[in-house]
Formats: C-alpha cells, sequence, structure tokens
C-alpha cells in the first residue's frame, strides 16, 4: 500500500513538472521587452542660406532593435530642431526580427541666416511591441542629436546719393559711395579706379581715402570718399569715373565685382587759379592792345 502511495505520488510530480514546463515556455519568449536603439549617422551638417539656396540640409539615421522570437515591434520617430522644421522619412518602421533600418531627417535653416548660429536637431523613437503590449522610449532617452552649421554667403551693393557732378578746371570735389554688405558675415572688400590711367591723361586726378575696407555682416555698411582734383588744364566735357568693389572671399566663391560708375562735367575755370587757353590769350592781348591803341589816339588828339 506504503508502495503504491509513494508511486502515485513521484506521478503527480512527474505531472505537476510537465505542466509547468509546458505553460512557462511561451510567457518566456514574450515577457522580455526589446532594446531599441537610434542614432545618427552624422554629427553635423551644414546648411546654404544664401540667395538661390534652399536652407536643406539632411541627417541620415538608424534604428536598431533587439527581440525575442515571435514578437513585433513598432518604432515611431518623431524630431525637433531650434527652427521648427524638421521631417522623419519614415516617421514608423517595424521589426519583425532583430536588426537595423535606415531612416533620414530634412531640417531646413532659414534663409540669410547669420554665419555664427548654430542648430540643432533632435530625433526621439517610441517603440511599442505585441504580443504583450509593451511600450517604451528608444535610447538614447533624450534622443539623438546633431549639429547644424551655417554656411558663408557673400553678397554686396553699391549706392550713392549723387553721381553726377559738375565742376570748372581746378576744382577739387568728393564722391560718396556706400558698400552695402548683404552677406551673413563680416566681409573685406578692395576699391580700385578702373580707368584712372584715362582720368590722368585728361588732367583729373582721382585720390581714394581708402583701398580696402572691412564691413560687418547685414545690415551693415560703410561710407568712403573719393576726391576728384580737376586740374586748370583739365579736358572739359563729362568724365565717367569707373569705381570697382571686389569681396575678397566673394570671388572665390563666384560672386563677381560690381562697378559704380561717377559722371564729372568739367567747364571752364573762371577763377583766377585757371589758365587761359591759348585763344584766351589772343583775345585779352587784343583788348590790351585797343585799350592802349585808343588810349594813345585819345591823347594825341589832346595835344
Amino acid at each position: 500500500m506504503i508502495r503504491k502511495t509513494i508511486i502515485l505520488l513521484i506521478f503527480a510530480q512527474m505531472i505537476l513538472l510537465s505542466m509547468a514546463i509546458f505553460f512557462s515556455q511561451p510567457v518566456v519568449a514574450q515577457s522580455g521587452e526589446p532594446t531599441v536603439n537610434i542614432a545618427l549617422l552624422e554629427q553635423s551638417t551644414a546648411a546654404d542660406v544664401g540667395p538661390g539656396d534652399t536652407g536643406e540640409c539632411k541627417f541620415n539615421g538608424v534604428v536598431s532593435v533587439t527581440m525575442n522570437k515571435a514578437t513585433r515591434v513598432i518604432v515611431n520617430l518623431s524630431a525637433e530642431d531650434t527652427w521648427d522644421s524638421a521631417v522623419v522619412s519614415p516617421p514608423s518602421i517595424e521589426f519583425t526580427r532583430n536588426g537595423d533600418k535606415k531612416f533620414v531627417v530634412m531640417v531646413w535653416a532659414p534663409l540669410g541666416a547669420n554665419f555664427t548660429d548654430t542648430g540643432l536637431v533632435t530625433v526621439f523613437g517610441n517603440w511599442t511591441a505585441s504580443p504583450g503590449n509593451y511600450s517604451g522610449k528608444a535610447n538614447p532617452i533624450s534622443g539623438a542629436a546633431g549639429r547644424i552649421d551655417i554656411h558663408q554667403f557673400f553678397d554686396f551693393n553699391l549706392s550713392s546719393p549723387k553721381s553726377y557732378f559738375e565742376a570748372k578746371q581746378g576744382n577739387m570735389i568728393a564722391l560718396t559711395l556706400t558698400i552695402h554688405n548683404l552677406g551673413n558675415f563680416m566681409d573685406t572688400f578692395s576699391i580700385e579706379i578702373l580707368n584712372d590711367e584715362e582720368l590722368n591723361k585728361k588732367n583729373i586726378e582721382v585720390i581714394l581715402t581708402q583701398s580696402l575696407i572691412e564691413i560687418l555682416q547685414k545690415p551693415a555698411n560703410e561710407s568712403l570718399c573719393i576726391k576728384i582734383r580737376i586740374l586748370n588744364d583739365a579736358k572739359t566735357g563729362e568724365h565717367d569715373i569707373k569705381v570697382q568693389v571686389t569681396s575678397h572671399k566673394g570671388i572665390e566663391e563666384g560672386v563677381p565685382a560690381q562697378i559704380y560708375i561717377f559722371t564729372v562735367k568739367v567747364t571752364r575755370g573762371t577763377g583766377p587759379s585757371s589758365i587761359p587757353t591759348g585763344l584766351e590769350l589772343a583775345s585779352i592781348l587784343c583788348l590790351v592792345l585797343l585799350i592802349g591803341w585808343t588810349i594813345g589816339r585819345k591823347k594825341s588828339r589832346e595835344i
């Protein structure tokens, strides 16, 4: 009797152990939470924000998932950036087994942004797993971050309150030229007179107060004075003063030099500093002789 009881107890333990193994196996397969990581493949990228640019920049990313078998994981991605423009594609990625899948983040920096501005984009992931209805945040919890730099661009224009002048021989005049830096960082500009040699032959001297100037980023501008000395024997008529301005770094980036043209109309001088022409000298001589002859004749009559 005791032997039968022992056999029954052993048999009952074997049945309980088998049932425990049978019911515990599915739970082990579904109870483990997946490991989800996100990363950006570029630590930083740069945006072009000059005239004709789009401000667009791109980050490549990857989602890595490690999970139990017979599990389905969906990772939903979102992104935040300095200018509230980031878009993630695709926004949702499904995993049915361990592995890596790629995504892309597009960010648009504002056109004209300052060269010293720096943007930041951060990608976040939230995952759900089934069966089991598990959910959580992807690593890192604080998100995968990338830096957005701004490329320098170069642009400028020229202006003057007056571009046409009249002056007499022997006079000196001053012209004002303003350079407007429209780029997104400080720039250096060189100034030169293109037809300086031609003007010298006409006895017109151009004096630049400065040939090199540094101007801060937009909307900064600087004005320079250009003095024009018109010699006493300068050729009369209209003369163009061709001033060329060049951005030192901009010219390397395809930004052309600009030319501003002043026009000076030179007329004959009447002041004491003007030198009479040959015809004027002849007229003066004739007048002197006529006056002398008239006075001599008058005296002879009186005698």
